[in-house]
């Protein structure tokens, strides 16, 4: 299996996370992305809306803005699914929690090199 962690910092500080990780049994192998070049990142979020007609209308229109799919459909309430990069999942979620989230499933960033190299 493959872990994905994201990690913002000084080169000091990834180059500690990589060594941290490194030690951990039974990793096999850290590769930092970033070192690699051009990457292709997603998310995955699940969101449950439930309100009003209005606060629905809203929602469904907001999820259409950005590409959200509708999984589950009520009279009272919505799912969407939404792939994207992490901080176009982080702006869909600002935009939308008004709207009467109720629950929400991300599965943070999946992450893999471009080109015919693997990792």
């Amino acid at each position: 299996s493959r872990m994905t962690i994201v990690a913002v910092g000084t080169p000091s500080v990834i180059d500690q996370i990589r060594h941290q990780l490194s030690r951990l049994v039974p990793v096999h192998n850290v590769i930092d992305l970033t070192e690699m070049g051009e990457h292709v990142e997603r998310d995955l979020a699940l969101v449950k809306i439930a309100g009003s007609k209005d606060d629905l209308k809203k929602a469904n229109d907001i999820a259409s803005k950005y590409g959200a799919t509708i999984m589950d459909e009520t009279t009272e309430s919505y799912v969407f699914q939404y792939v994207e990069d992490p901080e176009k999942v982080d702006e869909f979620l600002e935009e939308i929690t008004p709207c009467g989230m109720k629950n929400i499933s991300r599965t943070g960033a999946a992450a893999l090199s471009r080109g015919k190299d693997q990792i």
